[in-house]
This record gives C-alpha cells, sequence and structure tokens, in this order.
C-alpha cells in the first residue's frame, strides 16, 4: 500500500549524492545555526529550561534525555517524506501537512483522532507556554517597574495583585491579537517552515547578546544596542526586497530566508564587536561583567592547595572575626560533633570544613560574597575592585534580610517589646506594645 510501485528501498534517494550533497549546501548549514541558536534565545526555551526548573539536578537528566529526544523525533522525519512524497505526490499538500493528509487518505478513525490530538496537543502547547512566557516577561520587566514606580506611594499601602493580574491578561490578549494579524498578513500562502524560518531569523538577532553578556567582558550596553539596530535594519530591508519579489517557489523563499538570517546576524556580530570595544566602560559596566562573565572560580583540590599556605586556624580567626568568637566556637563545636572529627588548628581544613565555613559565612555576608572570600583566603588572590562591590553588595543584602526577619518576628509575637538606645530613647516597637498603653 505504502511503496506499490517499486521494489527500491523506502530510503533509497537520501543516500544518493544529490541527497548527500544538502548537508554541505549554505541553506541547510545557515539553517541548521538558525536552530541551534533558536535554542537559546527563543523565550519559551528559557522559560522551560531555567524558570520552570525546580532544581539544578533535572538539568543533569535533561543533558541526555532532551537531546535523545530530538534523535528519536528526528529518524522519523525521512520516514514521513518519503511516505508523504510516495501518496502525496498527485496532491497540492504541503510537507509540513503530509501527517494530517496520510491520515485523512488511511480510512483509519483511530489515525485520525491520534493526529488530531497529536497536533492539537503540540500546537496549543506552543501556544499556550510562548504567550505566557512572553507574557510574564513584558509585565515583570517593562510594565510593572514603570507602572509601580510611577505611582509607587498609591500601591504602597494596597494589594497589587490584581492589578498585576488585570495587566498581564491584557497583554496576553495582546500577544494573541498580534499573532492573528500576523497570520492574516504573512500567514497566508505560506508554509509552515517559512513562518517558522522567518520567526527565527529574527530573534536569533538576540544571539549576539546573549553570548557576549555571558563569556565576553568587554561587551558593552552600546555594542548591543547597535548590533541589533543594524542586524534588524539589514534583515527589513532584505526581507522587504523577498516580499516584492513574485515567486512561487518555496524551497526558494527559504533559501532566501536562510540567507537574510545569516547576512543580518554576521552585521549584528560586527556592529555588536565593534561598539563594545570602543565604548567607554562605567563602574556599572565592570561590575556588571564581573558578576556575569567572570563568576567566582572553583577552586580545585581546595584542600592540597589549602595545605600549603592557610590552617584551619586561619578559617577559624575569618569566622570569629565577622561572627564573634563566642558563636564561632560554638559552631565549631557542633561541625566537630556532627562530623565526628577534629580540627587541628595547625593543619591543613578538610574539605567538609572548607564548606562548612561558606554555609557559616554565607549566613551573615551571602551565599556569593561567602564563596569570594573563602576563594581568597584559600588561594591567596586579592580581591579585585568589582569583586569587593558585589561582596558589600550581598552584604547589604543579607543585613537588610536579617533585619527584616527580625523585625517581622517581633510584629507577631504575643508580647509587646519596646527597644531603646543609649540615650533611653524608644526606637522600636511591636503592636502589642502600643495595645497595652493604648
Amino acid at each position: 500500500m505504502w511503496y506499490p510501485n517499486s521494489t527500491a528501498p523506502l530510503l533509497q534517494s537520501f543516500s544518493t549524492p544529490e541527497a548527500l550533497s544538502t548537508f554541505k549546501s549554505f541553506p541547510f548549514i545557515a539553517q541548521t545555526i538558525m536552530a541551534g541558536a533558536a535554542v537559546i534565545c527563543l523565550p519559551r526555551q528559557f522559560h522551560v529550561a531555567v524558570v520552570d526548573n525546580l532544581s539544578l539536578e533535572h538539568l543533569k537528566t535533561a543533558r541526555w534525555l532532551f537531546p535523545l529526544y530530538l534523535g528519536l523525533i528526528a529518524i522519523t522525519i525521512p520516514i514521513i517524506s518519503v511516505a508523504g512524497q510516495t501518496l502525496l505526490a498527485n496532491t497540492s499538500a504541503e510537507p509540513d501537512t503530509y501527517v494530517l493528509e496520510m491520515a485523512l487518505i488511511s480510512g483509519s478513525g483511530f489515525a485520525k483522532i491520534l493526529v488530531f490530538l497529536g497536533g492539537l496537543s503540540a500546537a496549543t502547547a506552543m501556544i499556550i507556554v510562548a504567550t505566557l512566557t512572553l507574557s510574564t516577561m513584558l509585565t515583570n520587566d517593562v510594565i510593572l517597574p514603570k507602572l509601580l514606580s510611577k505611582h509607587s506611594t498609591t500601591y504602597h499601602h494596597h494589594n497589587v495583585s490584581k492589578i498585576i493580574l488585570v495587566t498581564r491578561r491584557f497583554v496576553i490578549a495582546g500577544l494573541l491579537l498580534l499573532a492573528y494579524l500576523y497570520h492574516n498578513q504573512m500567514g497566508n500562502g505560506r508554509s509552515l517552515a517559512s513562518i517558522g524560518l522567518i520567526a527565527f531569523s529574527l530573534v536569533i538577532q538576540l544571539l549576539p547578546a546573549i553570548v557576549g553578556g555571558l563569556y565576553w567582558r568587554k561587551g558593552h550596553a552600546n555594542g548591543v544596542y547597535a548590533g541589533l539596530i543594524s542586524g534588524i535594519i539589514v534583515w527589513v530591508l532584505w526581507f522587504t526586497l523577498l516580499l516584492f519579489e513574485e515567486t512561487s517557489n518555496a524551497q526558494l523563499n527559504n533559501d532566501n530566508i536562510s540567507f537574510i538570517a545569516i547576512i543580518s546576524l554576521a552585521t549584528n556580530f560586527i556592529a555588536y564587536l565593534i561598539f563594545s570595544y570602543f565604548a567607554t566602560e562605567r563602574l556599572i559596566d565592570r561590575i556588571q561583567a564581573q558578576a556575569f562573565v567572570a563568576p567566582r572560580e572553583i577552586l580545585n583540590n581546595q584542600a592540597n592547595k589549602a595545605s600549603i599556605s592557610v590552617t584551619t586556624g586561619d578559617l577559624k580567626t575569618l569566622l570569629s572575626t565577622f561572627m564573634g568568637e563566642k558563636r564561632c566556637q560554638r559552631l565549631v563545636e557542633d561541625f566537630q560533633h556532627n562530623s565526628n572529627t577534629f580540627t587541628d588548628a595547625d593543619t591543613a581544613p578538610p574539605a567538609r570544613f572548607i564548606i562548612f565555613c561558606e554555609r557559616a559565612l554565607g549566613g551573615v555576608l551571602g551565599g556569593s560574597s561567602a564563596k569570594a572570600l573563602i576563594d581568597s583566603v584559600l588561594s591567596g588572590k586579592k580581591l579585585g575592585f568589582e569583586e569587593v562591590i558585589n561582596f558589600f553588595d550581598d552584604s547589604t543584602q543579607a543585613i537588610k534580610f536579617n533585619t527584616s526577619a527580625l523585625f517581622t518576628s517581633i510584629e507577631n509575637l504575643d508580647q509587646g517589646i519596646s527597644v531603646i538606645d543609649k540615650n533611653l530613647n524608644l526606637v522600636a516597637w511591636n503592636k502589642r506594645y502600643l495595645k497595652l498603653f493604648n
């Protein structure tokens, strides 16, 4: 039924020299680059991989499971392609709809229902995730900061959850409306692959900013703006020419879209590099670069390095400096009791004691600042100016958090509590204290 007029192998057409030469063609290479870049740049990918990721351990599973899933899906594509070309050769069916068309001509009600449910679930899932992700980004990063800062006094004592909910719903409705308008203007007469390539060719313009922001210390906001503007201008100009080109060859259109995507992306990269390299660095730029590009170095074999110059006693002294002698001694005794180990002040600190010191200091200074301080002591490396700024920023946040937790605890006690300073002035109190004295 599936290949009645030939005894040749089903997938023989994929092993011909002409078919194999496709792997070396520019459109194939360009579309592969676009697909790989889209995995990094698409908002829904970030939402699924980062926002909805409940545990870092899930990444270890995703590293092998996700490529395996993609590989299994890719194996079925040649089979569907050959079957569709054979059964639907004399029809006007697009390759994107081969699965649907073959289900319709199969005569099987079960196959029709199965394909319908699969297509419906895939389409709705993509729309729901993409819309929720974009609405969350626009609401949290664009609309709400401006709205709440402009009316900060109005919303200070009010519950803003309803405002956030209504705002997000309006953003979702606006995104769906824009998608509908795009479909009416651009989607008619184009295959699903062409529409996807158009979206990919534009969204990958974020790639230079993302990669440069993570791995290049000299990356600058001026370079990001220049790259995005130049890349989008090139994309719009070339794509406008493509729209005016009247052709019914879908493959030619896809090849042109791939060409436009690579040219605009290359322009984006060049502008990003040039404007970032010649931009004047400010202090805030150096601080951000230190926080994102050069995170705290992970020292290998810390115990071996520490045995040369740093002792357990040195780390105890560091703890007592920030936490006080009594508290430090109590924490060290608890560590020795729980781990069944004895820490000699003149010996190299074991790895478990180093981790303990990081966690103990983290409660006072913040996690990243504590690690930076411990790493600096173990390696003998001086903290850079940017690291010191980040150090005190984390410490300030930790202090604010501890202060907030303290006042929250006092406020919810059943006893009336008041605090006075050295001059016997009343400086703090809770609600229960006010009720006692009306």
